[in-house]
């Protein structure tokens, strides 16, 4: 069982914490990638590389939409490590 919460900002939903059944607290990649205007799916495969062996990554289903989606999860603990391997001089940011 999992607990999914919408962190909304004005008209604009800025983000997706979920928990799981084992008391662990799991923030949404895309969330984080949208809020930085950088781009997911490179800081995805960074993440999953064996250079990061620090990194809990996990798909959880969520309903997003009105429809059920796999949505890519950083662990909360591992969120700060993450943030700081991000080097603006080397990252793709999304045009908007």
């Amino acid at each position: 069982m999992q607990n999914v919460w919408r962190l909304r900002g004005g008209e604009r939903t800025l983000g997706s914490v979920s928990t799981t059944a084992d008391g662990r607290i799991w923030v949404s990649i895309r969330s984080v990638c949208d809020a930085l205007k950088i781009a997911m799916q490179s800081q995805l495969t960074k993440l999953r590389s064996s250079d990061f062996d620090w990194t809990c990554v996990t798909m959880i289903v969520m309903q997003v939409g009105g429809q059920n989606r796999q949505v890519a999860m950083i662990d909360l603990e591992s969120l700060p490590m993450w943030l700081v391997t991000i080097k603006p001089s080397k990252v793709a940011f999304e045009r908007s």
